[in-house]
């Protein structure tokens, strides 16, 4: 006979398989239309055509929308550049910090390894 902590951790196994099967299966009926209405960047920006190219015609994506570059390209250079110096500024303080690390664990080292000899 199975302990009675060992029959509950498989039961909430159990209903947590449950759950994940039925959020998967919600999911895929959903499709990414569901993520697109939570999340505006998880929004599909190509359409479907509503009738089939004819045969022959390759299926060409649609020009990118007429009112400027979009947000990230106004944004995303002085983001990246502010992001790139912080990550540069942090690299050389942990930087200094190994150092100053290498230096203390020398120094540490070369008393013990005195003191073996003096032995």
């Amino acid at each position: 006979m199975l302990p009675r902590w060992f029959r509950a951790v498989v039961g909430v196994e159990l209903v947590a398989l449950v759950a994940l099967v039925v959020v998967g299966v919600r999911l895929a009926q959903s499709g990414l239309h569901a993520a697109g209405d939570a999340v505006s960047w998880g929004r599909s920006h190509v359409t479907a055509p509503a009738s089939p190219p004819p045969s022959g015609q390759l299926l060409l994506a649609p020009p990118p929308p007429a009112g400027g570059p979009p947000v990230l390209a106004q944004v995303g250079g002085p983001l990246l550049q502010r992001l790139d110096a912080d990550t540069a500024l942090t690299a050389r303080g942990e930087l200094s910090l190994v150092g100053e690390l290498e230096a203390m664990l020398r120094s540490r080292i070369e008393a013990v390894l005195a003191q073996i000899d003096g032995r």
